[in-house]
């Protein structure tokens, strides 16, 4: 299996892989004037949670932007949680159901979605499993 490119990912923003840096300029030029549809660099991608070899990785919709994820991430810990989940060689826990800074709704959906697969992770922390 190839290496993930999200290992890449820059420690602070912008939160931008080089290799995708010219196609998603391209892309905000030919959305300058819409800027609700450029994407944004300052909030760390979070395309996927769970450890890679999971027999279910949650893929998400990114990107995306919101208020209430600006004020999530900024959170104590939060975004430490997410470069962790990125940049963790065969990935980390499902932490947003766990983490008491995760939006109510979207850590009740994930709650309620994990119910019937696995006991949620109560420990916050993120840490990579051990090899």
């Amino acid at each position: 299996m190839s290496q993930s490119p999200w290992l890449e990912t820059p420690q602070q923003a912008p939160f931008l892989l080089k290799a995708d840096e010219p196609h998603v300029q391209a892309h905000n030029v030919v959305y300058s004037k819409l800027p609700r549809h450029q994407l944004d660099f300052g909030l760390v991608p979070v395309p996927f949670m769970g450890y890679n070899d999971a027999p279910v990785v949650v893929l998400l919709a990114n990107p995306g932007s919101n208020e209430q994820d600006w004020e999530t991430e900024t959170a104590s810990g939060v975004r430490e949680l997410a470069l962790t989940n990125l940049l963790a060689e065969g990935g980390t826990p499902f932490f947003i159901a766990s983490i008491s800074k995760a939006p109510r709704m979207a850590a009740l959906r994930a709650r309620a979605v994990l119910a019937s697969l696995t006991k949620p992770n109560k420990d916050a922390s993120c840490v990579p499993r051990k090899a």
